[in-house]
């Protein structure tokens, strides 16, 4: 499982094309789950459409071969799997509060950019981030099983 840079070297190493992306997508952004995601034994008990942590530029085609798992409206390929059990995840589904508020501290410059502020994000992560920590639990947790055999 390769998450944010690991989802992009996942995606390269499969041959896709890994870019900078049209704008940079920092914050929370709802994620939607397409068909094959819902159906997905990692994400059959997540929502079809949820709010998710984002910190990345670049971006990467959809591997050949690979079943897109989720989408944002920014972003057409935010998931994916390749074959039984390779999957790519380019949002965070294992931030914490803490997390959040060092990264736009070190990174002030890149949220600025994206017109938005620090305490923006850090305000916008109390509900959105209960959430997440249970979806990211369920799919961490069906990954480990399926992993383990």
């Amino acid at each position: 499982m390769g998450v944010c840079l690991g989802s992009q070297l996942l995606a390269h190493v499969l041959s896709a094309k890994v870019y900078p992306g049209a704008a940079k997508e920092i914050g929370w952004h709802d994620v939607a789950l397409t068909p094959a995601g819902e159906d997905d034994t990692l994400w059959s008990g997540a929502p079809a459409r949820f709010p998710a942590f984002h910190w990345h530029g670049d971006v990467f085609d959809l591997p050949r071969s690979a079943v897109s798992l989720a989408r944002s409206d920014m972003t057409p390929c935010q998931a994916f799997r390749y074959g039984i059990n390779a999957y790519g995840i380019l949002f965070h589904l294992e931030v914490t509060q803490p997390q959040v508020q060092t990264m736009t501290e070190v990174f002030a410059d890149e949220v600025a950019q994206v017109g938005t502020t620090a305490d923006r994000i850090l305000a916008d992560t109390g509900a959105p981030l209960t959430s997440l920590t249970e979806i990211g639990r369920g799919v961490f947790d069906a990954w480990a099983r399926m992993a383990a055999g």
